[in-house]
C-alpha cells in the first residue's frame, strides 16, 4: 500500500523524502491556497492495514501556552467530523492527523485522496486560529466563537 501512496504522490506531482529507502514513512511540505506552509508525513502499516497522514503545524506551541492551547485544540476537535488535532506537552508539536484503517481492501486513489486532502483542508481551515492564540493575538473565547462560525 505504500507503493500505492507513493504513486499517488507522484501522480500529483509532489516532492517527497523517504528517511528510510525500504521503510514506510514518507516526508512532504505543503503550500495552501491561503499561504500557509507545513510539513507532512505520512505512515503506512502495511502489517497492520492502517494508514496515517499527519500535518504539522510550523510553530511549537511555548511551554506556558501548551495548557490553554489544549482547550483550543478540543474546542476545534469537537466541531471536527473527520480528523483531529493533538500537541506533544513535551516539546509543544502540534499536529493534524487523519488515518484508514483499510485491512484487508485495496485503497483506491479517491480514498487516499479524500483522507490526505481532508487533513490539508483542516490544517489550512483552522492554521490562522491556532497560530494567533500561540501569539496571543485571540482569547480562547474568541477562539470557541470563530470555531462555530467555521463549523456552521
Amino acid at each position: 500500500m505504500f507503493k500505492k501512496v507513493l504513486a499517488y504522490f507522484d501522480h500529483q506531482a509532489w516532492k517527497y523524502e523517504l528517511p528510510e529507502p525500504e521503510g514506510s514513512l514518507a516526508y512532504l511540505g505543503i503550500e495552501t491556497e491561503n499561504e500557509h506552509e507545513f510539513s507532512c508525513l505520512v505512515h503506512v502499516m502495511e502489517e497492520e492495514g492502517k494508514i496515517v497522514f499527519f500535518s504539522i503545524f510550523p510553530i511549537h506551541a511555548p511551554a506556558k501556552r501548551r495548557s490553554s492551547l489544549a482547550n483550543v485544540l478540543l474546542a476545534i476537535n469537537y466541531s471536527l467530523f473527520w480528523g483531529s488535532f493533538e500537541m506533544d506537552f513535551e516539546d509543544g508539536e502540534i499536529r493534524c492527523k487523519t488515518s484508514f484503517v483499510y485491512a484487508d481492501m485495496e485503497l483506491s486513489f479517491a480514498t487516499i485522496e479524500l483522507m490526505i486532502h481532508t487533513n490539508i483542508i483542516v490544517m489550512d481551515t483552522y492554521f490562522h486560529l491556532i497560530q494567533a492564540f500561540i501569539e496571543k493575538k485571540m482569547s480562547l473565547p474568541e477562539i470557541k466563537m470563530k470555531v462555530k462560525e467555521l463549523s456552521n
